[in-house]
């Protein structure tokens, strides 16, 4: 009776502590989730070259999430291509290998055209991966999968995808947190776009406005 009550006493006292540690694990998780979202919305409004915030973004996701790899797919709205246009922590034999997609082709493509994200507990053993893609998955190593679309505004301008060498190395929160960087960084990457267009655009007035410039002289 005596070593009843003290087993009592005592799971009572786990019961507390297991609690507390599953609270400082979901706090930490949300903090982990805000600093990430924080620092994409700081680069945001550096207004960062679109190169610069795919790095930083792809960066802190991996971090965020504890992924081994990652990588951002931009969806070309003319040819409907998803082109694999920055990646960390995957072979670059790997990258080349699945480099270009169409839309609505794999999982990925399926992602872009449908903008529900998916979740892979293990891509080797998963019946939803193409068997082309089987082979190059194997050689590279790689288990889990996460992938989000990226939106701006109403339309869906590419992907945010993370990968691990451990077997249902991601979750549902997970999936979540892409999500909501997802819609973040979608408008930041249209804006970088159209930043580097009106660039683009006002070069070419430039030089427009120096030949009409020099062109008298050159008929004199």
């Amino acid at each position: 009776e005596e070593d009843l009550m003290l087993l009592e006493g005592l799971a009572g006292q786990a019961a507390v502590a297991i609690r507390n540690a599953r609270l400082y694990e979901e706090l930490a998780r949300r903090h982990r989730e805000l600093a990430a979202l924080n620092a994409i919305a700081a680069a945001i409004n550096r207004a960062l070259d679109l190169e610069t915030l795919m790095a930083e973004a792809v960066k802190r996701v991996i971090q965020c999430v504890g992924a081994d790899g990652g990588g951002i797919r931009l969806l070309d709205p003319i040819s409907d291509r998803l082109t694999l246009s920055f990646s960390r922590g995957i072979s670059d034999e790997y990258a080349a290998s699945v480099r270009d997609l169409g839309l609505g082709e794999g999982i990925v493509g399926r992602v872009a055209l449908t903008g529900e994200p998916a979740l892979l507990a293990d891509m080797q053993d998963d019946a939803r991966v193409q068997p082309g893609v089987l082979a190059a998955l194997r050689d590279e190593g790689l288990r889990a999968f996460a992938v989000a679309p990226l939106h701006s505004r109403e339309e869906i301008v590419g992907t945010l995808g993370v990968v691990s060498y451990t077997s249902g190395a991601f979750g549902v929160q997970d999936v979540e947190l892409l999500t909501a960087i997802g819609r973040q960084l979608g408008v930041a990457i249209e804006n970088a776009r159209l930043r580097q267009q009106t660039l683009d655009a006002e070069r070419l007035a430039a030089v427009g406005r120096v030949a009409a410039s020099g062109a008298p002289d050159l008929r004199s």
